[in-house]
Protein backbone atom coordinates (compact mmCIF):
# COMPACT_ATOMS: atom_id res chain seq x y z
CA UNK A 1 0.00 0.00 0.00
CA UNK A 2 1.60 3.41 -1.41
CA UNK A 3 1.77 5.95 1.41
CA UNK A 4 -0.07 9.53 1.51
CA UNK A 5 1.69 11.50 -0.33
CA UNK A 6 3.67 14.73 1.11
CA UNK A 7 1.81 16.95 -1.06
CA UNK A 8 -1.83 15.20 -0.81
CA UNK A 9 -1.82 16.02 3.01
CA UNK A 10 -4.25 19.20 4.07
CA UNK A 11 -2.70 21.62 6.40
CA UNK A 12 -1.82 20.69 10.18
CA UNK A 13 -2.02 16.63 9.24
CA UNK A 14 1.74 16.80 10.17
CA UNK A 15 0.69 18.23 13.88
CA UNK A 16 3.75 18.26 15.57
CA UNK A 17 1.64 17.62 19.04
CA UNK A 18 1.00 14.08 17.92
CA UNK A 19 -1.96 11.83 16.21
CA UNK A 20 -5.66 13.90 16.68
CA UNK A 21 -7.95 12.81 19.70
CA UNK A 22 -11.51 12.85 18.52
CA UNK A 23 -14.35 12.63 20.64
CA UNK A 24 -17.97 13.52 20.39
CA UNK A 25 -18.42 13.63 24.08
CA UNK A 26 -19.31 10.04 23.94
CA UNK A 27 -16.60 8.22 22.99
CA UNK A 28 -12.77 9.21 21.92
CA UNK A 29 -10.89 7.89 19.14
CA UNK A 30 -6.87 8.56 20.65
CA UNK A 31 -3.11 7.17 19.92
CA UNK A 32 -2.72 3.71 21.80
CA UNK A 33 -1.00 3.79 24.82
CA UNK A 34 1.25 1.06 26.90
CA UNK A 35 -1.45 1.64 29.41
CA UNK A 36 -3.88 -0.37 26.72
CA UNK A 37 -1.97 -3.37 26.59
CA UNK A 38 -3.77 -5.75 29.41
CA UNK A 39 -7.32 -4.68 27.63
CA UNK A 40 -6.26 -4.85 23.88
CA UNK A 41 -4.98 -8.67 24.59
CA UNK A 42 -8.49 -9.18 26.55
CA UNK A 43 -10.29 -7.55 23.68
CA UNK A 44 -7.92 -9.69 21.11
CA UNK A 45 -8.74 -12.74 22.84
CA UNK A 46 -12.14 -12.64 22.67
CA UNK A 47 -14.11 -15.43 20.41
CA UNK A 48 -15.49 -12.93 18.34
CA UNK A 49 -12.48 -11.20 17.79
CA UNK A 50 -10.93 -14.32 16.80
CA UNK A 51 -14.04 -15.36 14.33
CA UNK A 52 -14.27 -12.31 12.69
CA UNK A 53 -10.97 -10.43 12.47
CA UNK A 54 -7.31 -11.16 11.12
CA UNK A 55 -5.85 -10.71 14.49
CA UNK A 56 -3.25 -13.59 15.50
CA UNK A 57 -4.40 -16.43 17.21
CA UNK A 58 -3.41 -17.32 20.19
CA UNK A 59 -3.19 -13.33 20.63
CA UNK A 60 -0.71 -12.43 23.60
CA UNK A 61 1.02 -9.27 25.33
CA UNK A 62 3.98 -9.17 22.42
CA UNK A 63 0.97 -9.06 19.90
CA UNK A 64 -0.35 -5.66 21.52
CA UNK A 65 3.08 -4.25 21.81
CA UNK A 66 4.10 -4.88 18.18
CA UNK A 67 0.03 -3.32 17.33
CA UNK A 68 1.76 -0.26 19.14
CA UNK A 69 4.38 -0.49 17.18
CA UNK A 70 2.55 -0.73 13.78
CA UNK A 71 0.34 2.24 15.09
CA UNK A 72 3.17 4.78 15.93
CA UNK A 73 4.56 3.49 12.26
CA UNK A 74 1.19 4.27 10.26
CA UNK A 75 0.69 7.78 11.30
CA UNK A 76 4.55 8.55 11.01
CA UNK A 77 5.01 7.25 7.37
CA UNK A 78 1.42 8.39 6.66
CA UNK A 79 0.13 4.83 5.61
CA UNK A 80 -2.57 5.01 8.17
CA UNK A 81 -3.99 6.38 10.84
CA UNK A 82 -4.97 4.32 14.13
CA UNK A 83 -6.92 4.89 17.12
CA UNK A 84 -7.89 3.23 20.52
CA UNK A 85 -11.60 3.60 21.11
CA UNK A 86 -12.22 4.70 24.62
CA UNK A 87 -14.50 5.85 26.96
CA UNK A 88 -15.39 9.26 26.56
CA UNK A 89 -16.11 9.29 30.15
CA UNK A 90 -13.14 7.24 31.95
CA UNK A 91 -10.58 6.83 29.16
CA UNK A 92 -11.18 3.32 29.52
CA UNK A 93 -10.35 1.18 26.31
CA UNK A 94 -13.10 0.35 24.60
CA UNK A 95 -11.94 -1.42 21.16
CA UNK A 96 -9.59 0.27 18.23
CA UNK A 97 -10.00 1.31 14.89
CA UNK A 98 -8.30 2.20 12.18
CA UNK A 99 -7.88 3.67 8.39
CA UNK A 100 -5.47 1.85 6.09
CA UNK A 101 -4.51 4.57 3.15
CA UNK A 102 -4.43 3.62 -0.84
CA UNK A 103 -2.60 6.25 -1.88
CA UNK A 104 -5.05 7.14 -4.01
CA UNK A 105 -7.71 8.88 -2.15
CA UNK A 106 -8.83 5.80 -0.72
CA UNK A 107 -8.53 4.20 2.86
CA UNK A 108 -9.91 1.16 4.72
CA UNK A 109 -11.33 1.07 7.53
CA UNK A 110 -11.42 -1.51 10.90
CA UNK A 111 -12.69 -1.43 13.85
CA UNK A 112 -13.74 -3.96 16.80
CA UNK A 113 -15.47 -3.04 20.13
CA UNK A 114 -14.02 -4.80 23.40
CA UNK A 115 -16.81 -7.17 24.59
CA UNK A 116 -17.62 -5.38 27.61
CA UNK A 117 -18.64 -2.38 25.56
CA UNK A 118 -20.61 -3.93 22.68
CA UNK A 119 -24.09 -2.87 22.44
CA UNK A 120 -23.66 1.03 23.02
CA UNK A 121 -23.11 2.36 19.65
CA UNK A 122 -19.49 2.29 20.54
CA UNK A 123 -18.94 1.51 16.61
CA UNK A 124 -21.41 3.67 14.91
CA UNK A 125 -19.84 6.78 17.12
CA UNK A 126 -16.28 5.49 16.19
CA UNK A 127 -16.82 4.69 12.69
CA UNK A 128 -18.43 8.48 12.39
CA UNK A 129 -15.12 10.01 14.11
CA UNK A 130 -12.54 8.14 11.79
CA UNK A 131 -14.43 8.53 8.81
CA UNK A 132 -15.47 12.15 9.36
CA UNK A 133 -11.77 13.02 10.28
CA UNK A 134 -10.10 10.89 7.44
CA UNK A 135 -12.81 12.86 4.93
CA UNK A 136 -12.11 16.43 6.71
CA UNK A 137 -8.61 15.95 7.33
CA UNK A 138 -6.98 12.60 5.85
CA UNK A 139 -7.04 13.39 2.16
CA UNK A 140 -9.75 10.48 2.20
CA UNK A 141 -12.59 10.60 -0.87
CA UNK A 142 -13.67 7.31 -0.07
CA UNK A 143 -13.34 4.48 2.64
CA UNK A 144 -13.74 0.95 1.86
CA UNK A 145 -15.59 -1.16 4.56
CA UNK A 146 -14.89 -5.42 4.46
CA UNK A 147 -16.30 -7.99 6.34
CA UNK A 148 -16.42 -11.80 6.16
CA UNK A 149 -19.66 -12.64 5.10
CA UNK A 150 -22.24 -13.19 7.85
CA UNK A 151 -20.44 -10.48 10.24
CA UNK A 152 -24.44 -9.29 10.85
CA UNK A 153 -23.00 -6.62 13.75
CA UNK A 154 -20.26 -4.78 11.12
CA UNK A 155 -23.22 -4.49 8.30
CA UNK A 156 -25.50 -3.52 10.63
CA UNK A 157 -22.99 -0.42 12.08
CA UNK A 158 -21.29 0.38 8.85
CA UNK A 159 -24.75 0.58 7.35
CA UNK A 160 -25.86 3.02 9.97
CA UNK A 161 -23.25 5.25 9.54
CA UNK A 162 -24.11 5.18 5.85
CA UNK A 163 -21.76 2.82 3.83
CA UNK A 164 -23.78 1.40 0.69
CA UNK A 165 -22.72 -2.25 1.32
CA UNK A 166 -23.56 -4.55 -1.57
CA UNK A 167 -26.09 -6.64 -1.26
CA UNK A 168 -24.04 -9.89 -2.53
CA UNK A 169 -21.25 -11.89 -1.02
CA UNK A 170 -17.71 -11.59 -2.84
CA UNK A 171 -16.37 -15.25 -2.99
CA UNK A 172 -13.40 -15.76 -1.21
CA UNK A 173 -12.48 -12.48 -1.24
CA UNK A 174 -11.19 -11.76 1.99
CA UNK A 175 -7.75 -13.88 3.67
CA UNK A 176 -7.66 -15.25 7.14
CA UNK A 177 -4.49 -16.75 8.53
CA UNK A 178 -3.66 -18.73 5.78
CA UNK A 179 -7.50 -19.16 4.12
CA UNK A 180 -9.74 -17.53 2.01
CA UNK A 181 -12.93 -16.73 3.10
CA UNK A 182 -15.98 -15.24 1.74
CA UNK A 183 -16.48 -11.27 2.14
CA UNK A 184 -19.21 -8.04 2.13
CA UNK A 185 -17.93 -5.05 0.58
CA UNK A 186 -19.35 -1.65 1.61
CA UNK A 187 -18.20 2.22 0.17
CA UNK A 188 -18.85 5.36 1.91
CA UNK A 189 -18.30 8.74 0.66
CA UNK A 190 -18.38 12.19 2.34
CA UNK A 191 -21.75 12.91 1.38
CA UNK A 192 -22.87 9.51 2.89
CA UNK A 193 -21.89 9.86 6.12
CA UNK A 194 -24.18 9.78 9.06
CA UNK A 195 -23.50 10.98 12.25
CA UNK A 196 -24.81 10.20 15.66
Amino acid sequence: MAPVSESSLPPGWQDPAGPPVLSDGVVTLRPPTADDVPAIVRHCRDPEMVRWTTVPHPYGEADAHDFLRHSRDSWADHTGAVWSVADAADDSYCGGIDLRYDGAGGAEVGYGVAAWARGHGVARRALALACGWGFEHGGCEVVLWWAFAGNEASRRTARAAGFRVLDRTVPLALPQRGERRDGWLGTLVPSGLVRP
